[in-house]
């Protein structure tokens, strides 16, 4: 009734009997014990992640978890408890959903856009304290004793205590603010930032870098400052800046400062000068 070739080129075909076999070795995959066979199917589809579907009619919809494999098995996917009817045909759309019409209407599978993780390392009862993505892709999720990084290969903690902001510049370079330092993640280390005694780290809430490279520092004791790596620039006679306590700071693609108070209220550096909202 209907054709498909998988990742490698085999071609797979229905069958009245076993709902699915390989033409080329005439082989049908391992059963879920929820398949009772005799079970044809009616409509095949490959996937974007290579699995193939089946929709056999009184049989319901299936699915062959990596075909290319020797244990490669069809599974039974459960739709009733959503729409009753007999799956007839599907169709995979450019984000990944999964359609199948049916007698009876139309029903979309969607992958789950979250996923549970285990304990993160160093989560105390302060929770999660900043996250961010650097430009790899990898999040990164600060706890109140530890440092948390997902990577598509799995998640890495470091023993890191007290990180209160996390920014990826445009470089590529992620930047940390800990209890004790400032430092970058470079090559897989931790490399100190040198800055002024005058910045208490423990007290920055959050950082950014600007397109010339200068830290700008968001601290909740002495506002707004800055640091190009010689000169650290307090804003003392801004009166919309002074002594504000700042709560968090981002860099725009145009490359203007924001700055969000804790009070409330947005400062915008551009062009050296600011202006308030």
């Amino acid at each position: 009734q209907s054709l498909v070739e998988d990742a490698s080129g085999a071609i797979w075909v229905t069958d009245s009997q076993e709902v699915i076999k390989r033409l080329s070795t005439h082989s049908a995959p391992q059963h879920d014990h929820k398949i009772r066979l005799p079970t044809g199917a009616w409509r095949l589809m490959r996937d974007g992640h290579g699995q193939i579907w089946a929709a056999a009619f009184g049989g319901g919809l299936m699915r062959v978890r990596n075909p290319l494999d020797q244990s490669a098995i069809i599974e039974r996917v459960e739709y009733e408890h959503r729409l009753a009817g007999s799956p007839r045909s599907l169709y995979e759309d450019r984000e990944g959903n999964i359609w199948v019409g049916m007698r009876g209407g139309l029903l979309r599978l969607s992958e789950s856009a979250f996923s549970s993780v285990s304990q993160l390392e160093g989560l105390t009862n302060e929770g999660v304290r900043t996250a961010t993505v650097d430009s790899d892709g990898n999040v990164w999720v600060a706890t109140g004793h530890g440092l948390n990084k997902f990577s598509s290969t799995g998640r890495t903690s470091y023993s890191v205590s007290q990180t209160m902001a996390l920014h990826s510049d445009r470089r590529g370079t992620l930047w940390i603010s800990a209890a004790q330092q400032i430092s970058q993640f470079v090559n897989g280390r931790f490399v100190p930032v040198g800055v002024p005694d005058a910045v208490r780290t423990s007290r920055v809430m959050a950082l950014t870098t600007d397109f010339d490279g200068t830290l700008w520092l968001c601290t909740a004791l002495k506002g707004v400052m800055s640091w190009n790596g010689k000169e650290l620039t307090r804003f003392d006679e801004k009166s919309e800046l002074a002594d504000r306590a700042c709560q968090s700071i981002l860099t725009d693609k145009q490359g203007r400062v924001w700055i969000g108070f804790l009070s409330g209220g947005v400062a915008l550096y551009e062009r050296g000068a600011f202006r308030s909202f």
